[in-house]
């Protein structure tokens, strides 16, 4: 993993800036014009895979937006483990808190995959947000729901087994889709690795899991990320506690 950000310099015209920004909720309730007064002080850069995007101790007061691509927000914990915060997707954003005052971000971001990420400096959006009030309000919204978000996560590493935590993530992955007549085929969108980390095992833990699911048949794995979900009812019952692998 590389230890220091590696970016290219993007050159974004307004159009393609104002498509970026309008990709955020905490921007897409503005008027054209207003959205135009954003892209005036908005930049981009483009990451390769591994690189990072910032990193433990960066003195920048930056809000970046994810535009193409996928992120991984990282912490590290006073023992040095590496803990996955949350995984990042188009028209995601971080760095909020840089815009309430001098915040040096601890931990990192990471690109996953070739990514393109627009930024705004804190004092730029902190100077709109005097006659954008509105925008200010959008993002206490969303760190509201970040808030609860992360509750619910501590909680549910607190009260739910591994298994059942890994039941739920691959049901997750099934959402607004239907099986089909040999079971429904889903592609892990990270490393095995990173969901390990989310689900707050190791990835020992989490192949050995997986092999028990797939022993079970309530899954076919197919290489290193793709995954055949054989049987969503067993699925549920094991995210439900009324079964265990």
């Amino acid at each position: 993993m590389s230890k220091e950000p590696h970016t290219t310099p993007g050159d974004m015209d307004e159009a393609h800036k104002s498509h970026c920004i309008r990709k955020v909720p905490i921007f897409n309730h503005l008027s054209p014009a207003e959205m135009a007064e954003i892209s005036r002080v908005t930049a981009s850069s483009r990451f390769d895979k591994g690189h990072m995007i910032f990193f433990t101790g960066a003195s920048a007061e930056i809000l970046y937006i994810v535009h193409t691509g996928q992120l991984k927000q990282v912490r590290v914990t006073a023992s040095g483990r590496e803990q996955i915060v949350r995984i990042l997707q188009p028209g995601d954003f971080v760095g909020e808190l840089a815009l309430f005052g001098r915040h040096r971000p601890e931990g990192y971001a990471e690109a996953l995959e070739p990514s393109e990420v627009c930024h705004l400096r804190g004092e730029d959006l902190r100077a709109l947000l005097v006659h954008l009030p509105d925008i200010g309000v959008k993002i206490l919204g969303a760190m509201a729901e970040r808030l609860g978000e992360a509750e619910e996560r501590i909680e549910q590493l607190g009260a739910q087994t591994v298994a059942q935590r890994l039941a739920g993530a691959l049901l997750q992955l099934t959402e607004h889709r239907e099986p089909g007549k040999h079971g429904l085929s889903v592609t892990l969108p990270y490393s095995k690795g990173d969901l390990a980390s989310l689900l707050g095992t190791s990835q020992e833990t989490l192949s050995r899991k997986l092999a028990e699911f797939q022993e079970n048949g309530w899954i076919e794995m197919e290489g290193q990320r793709h995954i055949t979900l054989l049987s969503l009812p067993g699925l549920r019952a094991v995210l439900a506690g009324d079964t265990k692998p």
